[in-house]
């Protein structure tokens, strides 16, 4: 079943533009939303454990430009394509995109798995609570982080084909079920930090599974299908070269704040990590 919604000749222009933005505005406010959550229950068990928990959601944002890159990459060439009417080509840039995020994915989990402990080490915390939630969180929220890297990727290329609205109704189920979930598995459950990354990785599934059923039932432009997997150098080079811009400007800034608040860690202690 092809996808026809919200494409820019239909209509007036202000009219369909506005359809497209809005759910796209708000699908970025439920993304921070998922770590407001977060804090909000992890902040009644101290603040060693929001240090904690704020120095591995460090982690995610500093990895965030990997999902970005690619999206971005595969956002704008799979509009592009589509627009001109060629949706084999479209397809190639779509699952390209998908399958660079897998990598991307796995590499950083694996990173987070092994080096947990380093990783949280950097920012000089010296409080044994905060240090333990940080590495449970590392190990947790980042460790299984290719979920929110493939939810990201697969908004983008659902907006590419001109609807923003189911991307934002998967995230708000996603962020429904992580409100939910926070204050069962911290307290009912009794798993603590352990619990807010559980909740965090179980949410973040939510959009991947709905945008996977979409994908495979062939409720989009461009359904996926194993002979687009193949490794093409010249797409890699075209994403990247889009999107790295992009790339470099995120990383710089989360690079910065992270540096910014190391130097608040070691000065003012636990605290310092989530100012």
């Amino acid at each position: 079943m092809e996808n026809t919604k919200g494409t820019l000749i239909d209509g007036p222009i202000f009219k369909v533009l506005m359809k497209l933005a809005v759910p796209i505005m708000v699908s970025a406010f439920l993304s921070t939303a998922y770590s407001i959550t977060d804090m909000i229950w992890v902040g009644m068990l101290g603040s060693e454990v929001v240090a904690g928990v704020g120095v591995g959601g460090m982690y995610i944002w500093l990895s965030c430009g990997l999902s970005t890159l690619t999206k971005i990459g595969g956002q704008v060439y799979v509009g592009q394509e589509l627009g001109g009417g060629k949706v084999e080509k479209a397809k190639i840039y779509a699952e390209t995109a998908i399958w660079l995020t897998i990598v991307f994915g796995l590499i950083f989990g694996t990173i987070s798995l092994v080096f947990a402990e380093e990783l949280a080490a950097f920012f000089g915390l010296d409080d044994s609570i905060a240090i333990a939630s940080a590495e449970s969180y590392i190990q947790i929220a980042c460790g299984c982080v290719i979920f929110q890297y493939l939810g990201v990727v697969l908004t983008g290329l659902y907006t590419a084909q001109g609807d923003s609205q189911t991307p934002l109704k998967a995230n708000f189920i996603g962020l429904a079920i992580n409100m939910i979930l926070d204050p069962i598995f911290i307290f009912n459950l009794n798993l603590g930090v352990k619990g807010a990354s559980y909740a965090t990785v179980l949410s973040s599934l939510i959009p991947f599974i709905v945008f996977v059923f979409l994908y495979l039932t062939g409720r989009t432009k461009i359904p996926l299908s194993r002979k687009y997997f193949k490794f093409r150098l010249y797409i890699l080079v075209e994403i990247f070269k889009v999107a790295f811009p992009n790339f470099l400007d995120d990383g710089l800034w989360a690079f910065s704040s992270s540096f910014i608040n190391g130097i608040l860690t070691i000065t003012m202690g636990p605290i310092g990590s989530v100012l």
